[in-house]
């Protein structure tokens, strides 16, 4: 039995109600010529279920952001249906939360005035929502640092900010688009430890759903429930991966042979290229050895 076949047959994935349904979804926006619509996205087919964790691989340009824009109500639906917990979407909403790969933070605010600006741009700021702010802060690793201002924080401290911000407004979809992209390989690989243990270690994913763009394929891997995988542009799903490494996941799943075996699935997907097995490494059809570091371009 092969890695994949070992791993799924030992975390079966729980039956839950539908979050998220996507229907003959096509996404558009302007080009440079008037009047120009250019295709991002064709065919968009999906149905993600409550508290699962999605990520969405691609190539650069084959409508993955736009389409989390569109979760988010910021874009206009061509043609078919988005519907969130069975309520299609019409523009933005309080029961999503977008967190973008710019931090975007509030020079003038400490980390607790950023992350309850969403709470207070939606009117409920309330001792129920100032408690939340707290205790989502200590989740970040940040109550030390609540009262810093934006300038006295880190690349990865701004970005933990920024998660929290969106994580206070307790989203039903959380949207995430390559929110450590930024960010140096060091810090990276430590903020997506920290995301696998909050999301693990709290009541989040039993009541939020996530969707995460990524080009990283170990990310991917590493936090997903499922990988979705877009084609080159205009994008549509060529595969769907459920990853059934069981949790709770820490970062030594990395070096597991499963974890390689998604990892490669994934690339095999996206470029269709076949693997063969030489003392033991996976490697692509061109004998290069695979690393667990691998980001998606465009062929």
């Amino acid at each position: 039995m092969s890695e994949l076949a070992d791993a799924e047959a030992k975390s079966p994935a729980p039956k839950r109600s539908p979050s998220l349904e996507v229907e003959h979804v096509s996404l558009g926006y302007p080009g440079r010529r008037r009047g120009e619509q250019v295709l991002a996205c064709r065919d968009l087919n999906m149905t993600v279920h409550q508290g699962e964790f999605v990520m969405l691989v691609g190539p650069s340009g084959c409508g993955k952001s736009t389409f989390l824009e569109a979760l988010a109500g910021l874009v206009h639906v061509g043609a078919g249906e988005i519907r969130v917990d069975g309520r299609p979407i019409d523009g933005p909403a309080k029961d999503r939360s977008l967190v973008f790969q710019s931090p975007s933070l509030f020079p003038w605010r400490d980390v607790y005035g950023n992350v309850i600006f969403g709470c207070q741009a939606q009117g409920r700021l309330d001792a129920a929502a100032k408690a939340r702010a707290e205790a989502v802060i200590k989740l970040v690793g940040l109550g030390d640092v609540a009262h810093r201002r934006a300038r006295e924080l880190s690349g990865g401290m701004k970005q933990r900010v920024n998660l929290a911000r969106a994580l206070v407004t307790e989203p039903s979809l959380l949207l995430l688009d390559e929110p450590f992209g930024a960010l140096d390989a060091q810090t990276r690989e430590v903020m997506q430890d920290e995301l696998v243990r909050m999301w693990q270690g709290s009541a989040i994913e039993s009541s939020t759903t996530a969707v995460f763009v990524t080009h990283d394929v170990a990310e991917a891997v590493l936090m997903a429930d499922r990988v979705l995988v877009f084609s080159k542009s205009p994008g549509t799903i060529i595969d769907d991966i459920p990853v059934s490494l069981g949790r709770p996941r820490t970062a030594a799943v990395r070096s597991s042979r499963e974890f390689m075996a998604y990892h490669d699935r994934i690339l095999d997907a996206l470029y269709g290229r076949p693997t063969y097995r030489a003392e033991g490494v996976e490697v692509a059809s061109t004998g290069s050895p695979r690393s667990t570091r691998s980001e998606v371009s465009a062929p």
